[in-house]
């Protein structure tokens, strides 16, 4: 008995304190009927999805009141499906409030994550928070390569976890979606790429899933009051733990991201939330408190709802094959090969496919944010006291028969209408009358509403185009069973599209792209950029290019070209020229895809003019080289059985004269080309019977134009010609440095002209054995007389005249220089190669210097590039001229450059003066003043260092895997 008695009164409290919790407050409305507290706690022990739960306990009640009391987030709300109240519920903002979880909950895991944010927060903090961060959400020319760019990234990872995977079965698809999600949200509202699609094992990819892991368990999702005793339930521990360092890590890496995108701008098209967000926090607008939270939700939100649509997305289009084939042949039919939002957003079918996808699957189904400030009315008829909680249903409001008809079920894509226009119509219609809610509604809408549909059509846009899918037949449907809408772990097989469609029609001289592709073997519906590239190019360079990409010596395709490859694309198509690679790309891609690529008649004349000279230039030059074989073979007798049995002896030295001929290194050997020495009268009789040949400069220009008419020549040696290599040199790809630039003069034809070793006949190889088998004095002169031999090395200094060894001095109007003054510093530097090149970039370009004895280190932000630059020995003199090594990166692509071939100069002129030059872009040349406010000592040498070996191999080969190729 007095067990009984102590086992009552420890129980009895405690059940007491449960029925407290749990009971229906009666001043919640009593028409509305309650729905057991067990259908929200299904999720503890029953596999039931969703959908199967709303059908069997809550369609029927709701569909008969609209409104029912339900058990949601630890407490009794008031959940709502009918449209007329959730429009009373959305329009009335300062009745029904938003209460996020840090109001609601603020002891929780999830409230300690998201914090006050511009999704939750009400009153000021709301209007505050929107005024930051609403045009970066907002703004209609959201940049479009990103999301082609990772979409285009998925499709492979796809195809490769298909190869992967044994045949018939299929690829989980939600962690690659979630990768896909990150990469894109983090390029376009925080201005950093978070590299989830090139390494699986990501550290913020890892902690995000893990923490949805945590969040999302249905116990503590109905208990919330469980979170105050993290201390009693060690998997409460680590959850806090995993927020604490998620918020951690995020604030680093935005901290320390490469700045692609100036903040310097103070506003534009190019701001991105995450710089409204710095913008505001060093105004002080916003506490640290406030852009942590705004920067978790941002992060958060942003690709949450991408990435529960496409998992449904690839479900719904993968079950009905119908629609897949009707997408793509929609898709294929625009011919478009880089879609952007004007693409897309005219083309009806995908835009009723994601409409309905969005009226089936709304990524968050059901949420209870919103609180009565005052008594008050839902819809003028159900009576809601202050403090209580409401929630909604979008699951419930999307299916009703009610609001979509005895089909709502059904996914219908042909219900939203016929054309764009109308689709949208409907859109607004029936989101202001409540009957179709996936983004809220009214004054509280979801902000990221736009960007979530152009994200998800152009990633619809490239995968119909490149795959064909399926669900895995062992795969059973199945829904969540809270909070968000996905189908879950679904699995789909996936196969890649190998016909090439009709993509794209390219301008008058390149031809149709997909006729291209075809004719030069390249069955693949997504080519890749450098195979695009060769689309528009001219006829002789792409053949050429197809050429080395069918050839079975190259295990991979042709790298990217360089960057002054594009610059002469838009010269020959009569666009304005431009030296930054990434802005001709895409000047270049525009007009096709806009169909203005077309060759100008003027660049048209000139080519053909060209071709005809070549074609002239190099008839006569094989006549020539034909008689030159005649007159060589025939030897002193002058019959024609003499020429054949002489043929043999001199035809060792044809190989030199071909090379001259061929590469327009020389002019064309004469009739009376050299002999062996047996023969030299023969030689001194024909000195004077020189045949000109075509101009030299005249064959180099023809060389140049057309690369595949050397093919003729395969026999020709080309590496016993000096000269020919000269012309011929081959460019490759260099990591140290960026391609030339203005800084590099090009080589003129008057600089071969002025090349006495064109004058010659015979090649310094040939001279030397003729002078020792002849040592008679009246063959000696002719010898000396040959200029090739002693003025070749004059050649070499060439380089020189294309970089200047340092800057000169400055002239003194005293006879002693200036003194050298302060070195550490903030210098505020002019460079007229970026102002010509880049003016958006000109303005704001510094140099911080930190003498660190005997050396000096510096960080320059030169707008399009910026790094660390070291000078091994510092000045002690105005006069000193002092080389220095860089090593940094280019801003438009993010390239890094590194290397023995990074250098420059910087010399001090006294008084806060610098100038100098690096080799950035060609030569850049720069003058620079200190900032007298400045300190003296602004950034450390070790910062700088720590800085200058993070440019190294191993950073550069991660970044190259990563890049868009």
């Amino acid at each position: 008995m007095t067990l009984i008695t102590s086992a009552f009164i420890v129980l009895a409290p405690l059940a007491a304190l449960l029925w407290w919790k749990i009971h229906v407050p009666s001043n919640l409305p009593r028409a509305l009927p309650s729905i057991p507290i067990y259908v929200s706690l299904l999720g503890l022990w029953s596999k039931l999805g969703q959908d199967e739960i709303y059908d069997r306990w809550l369609r029927k009640p709701l569909e008969e009141h609209g409104a029912v009391r339900y058990w949601f987030a630890g407490q009794w709300s008031v959940l709502v499906t009918r449209p007329q109240y959730l429009t009373d519920l959305f329009r009335n903002e300062d009745v029904y409030a938003k209460a996020g979880n840090h109001k609601k909950i603020p002891w929780t895991v999830t409230a300690n994550l998201l914090g006050d944010n511009i999704i939750s927060s009400h009153g000021e903090n709301w209007r505050l928070y929107t005024s930051i961060m609403k045009p970066g959400l907002t703004k209609r020319n959201f940049d479009c390569r990103p999301l082609v760019n990772s979409s285009r990234k998925l499709v492979k990872l796809f195809l490769h976890a298909q190869s992967q995977t044994a045949t018939g079965q299929g690829v989980l698809i939600n962690p690659y979606i979630l990768r896909f999600a990150i990469s894109v949200m983090g390029e376009s509202f925080l201005d950093i790429d978070f590299r989830c699609l090139d390494y699986p094992k990501n550290q913020i990819f890892e902690i995000q899933t893990a923490i949805k892991q945590s969040i999302f368990k249905p116990l503590f999702l109905n208990f919330p009051f469980l979170d105050e005793y993290p201390a009693f339930i060690p998997s409460r521990q680590r959850a806090f733990a995993m927020v604490r360092q998620f918020e951690s890590l995020l604030c680093e890496l935005i901290h320390n991201r490469p700045r692609h995108r100036l903040e310097k701008s103070n506003g534009g098209d190019n701001d991105q939330v995450i710089h409204m967000l710095e913008r505001a926090l060093k105004e002080g607008r916003i506490t640290e408190r406030q852009y942590r939270d705004n920067l978790k939700i941002t992060f958060i939100v942003a690709h949450e709802n991408t990435q529960l649509l496409l998992n449904s997305m690839f479900y719904q289009v993968g079950v009905s094959q119908d629609i897949q084939d009707k997408l793509r042949d929609e898709i294929n039919a625009t011919k478009i090969m880089n879609p952007t939002g004007d693409t897309v957003n005219k083309l009806p079918y995908l835009t009723s496919v994601i409409y309905e996808l969005l009226r089936l699957f709304p990524p968050i189904s059901q949420l209870a944010n919103r609180i009565c400030t005052t008594n008050s009315r839902l819809g003028d008829e159900v009576p809601i006291p202050r403090g209580t909680y409401l929630a909604w249903n979008a699951f419930g409001a999307h299916t009703s028969p009610a609001n979509w008809g005895p089909r709502a079920r059904e996914f219908i894509p042909e219900r939203w209408g016929s054309t764009v226009e109308e689709m949208q119509l409907k859109f607004r219609r029936e989101t202001i009358r409540g009957t179709f809610i996936p983004f809220n509604a009214h004054t509280r809408k979801c902000l990221g509403q736009a960007f979530v549909l152009l994200q998800m059509k152009i990633a619809v846009f490239e995968l119909v185009r490149s795959m064909r899918w399926k669900v895995d037949p062992e795969y059973k449907f199945k829904l969540p069973g809270g909070g968000v809408l996905a189908p879950v772990g679904c699995k789909i097989i996936f196969k890649e599209i190998q016909r090439l469609e009709e993509m794209t029609e390219t301008a008058a001289g390149a031809g149709d792209v997909s006729v291209i592709f075809r004719q030069s073997g390249i069955a693949r519906l997504n080519p890749t950029e450098q195979e695009f590239s060769m689309a528009f190019a001219p006829p002789a360079v792409r053949a050429n290019f197809f050429v080395q990409w069918r050839s079975p010596k190259n295990g991979a395709p042709v790298k990217d070209p360089v960057g002054h490859w594009y610059e002469a694309q838009l010269i020959h198509y009569g666009l304005p020229p431009s030296k930054d690679k990434a802005r001709a790309k895409m000047r270049l891609l525009e007009n096709l895809n806009n169909s203005n690529l077309k060759v100008p008649a003027s660049v048209a004349t000139i080519e053909s003019e060209l071709k005809k000279e070549f074609t002239a230039a190099e008839r006569k030059a094989k006549a020539q080289h034909k008689a030159s074989l005649a007159v060589s073979a025939s030897g002193p007798a002058k019959s024609a059985q003499s020429k054949k049995r002489k043929e043999p002896e001199s035809g060792a030295h044809s190989p030199i004269v071909n090379v001259n001929i061929n590469f327009g290194a020389s002019p064309s050997p004469p009739p009376g080309a050299p002999t062996p020495a047996k023969k030299r009268k023969l030689q001194t009789a024909r000195r004077g019977d020189k045949a000109p040949g075509p101009p030299p400069e005249l064959l180099h220009a023809a060389f140049q134009q057309n690369t595949s008419n050397h093919d003729s020549f395969d026999h020709v040696p080309a590496a016993e010609s000096p000269k020919a290599r000269q012309f011929a040199t081959k460019q490759t790809a260099r990591r140290s440095r960026p391609f030339p630039g203005p800084g590099f003069p090009p080589v003129s034809h008057s600089d071969f002209q002025k090349s006495p070793a064109k004058k010659g006949t015979q090649p310094k190889k040939e001279q030397k054995p003729t002078e020792k088998k002849e040592p008679k004095p009246k063959r000696e002169p002719a010898v000396k007389k040959e200029p090739a031999v002693k003025k070749d090395p004059k050649i070499k200094i060439e380089p020189n005249t294309k970089r200047k060894t340092a800057a000169p001095p400055p002239s003194a109007t005293t006879g002693q220089p200036p003194s050298l003054g302060l070195i550490n510093g903030i210098y505020d530097i002019s460079c007229p190669t970026i102002e010509q090149e880049w003016p958006t970039f000109s303005s704001d370009l510094t140099l911080i210097l930190t003498l660190d004895t005997p050396s000096v280190w510096g960080a320059y932000d030169f707008g399009m590039f910026c790094g660390i630059l070291h000078l091994p020995q510092r000045p002690y003199s105005t006069l000193d001229e002092l080389e220095l090594r860089w090593r940094g990166r280019e801003n438009g692509e993010g390239e890094m450059s590194f290397g023995e071939d990074c250098g420059g100069v910087l010399c001090f002129r006294g008084n806060g003066r610098i100038e100098g030059w690096m080799n950035l872009y060609g030569e850049c040349w720069f003058e620079g003043i200190r900032r007298e406010e400045a300190g003296t000592l602004v950034r450390t040498a070790r910062s700088m260092r720590e800085e200058w070996e993070g440019y190294c191999e191993d950073e550069y080969e991660q970044e190259r895997v990563g890049r868009w190729r």
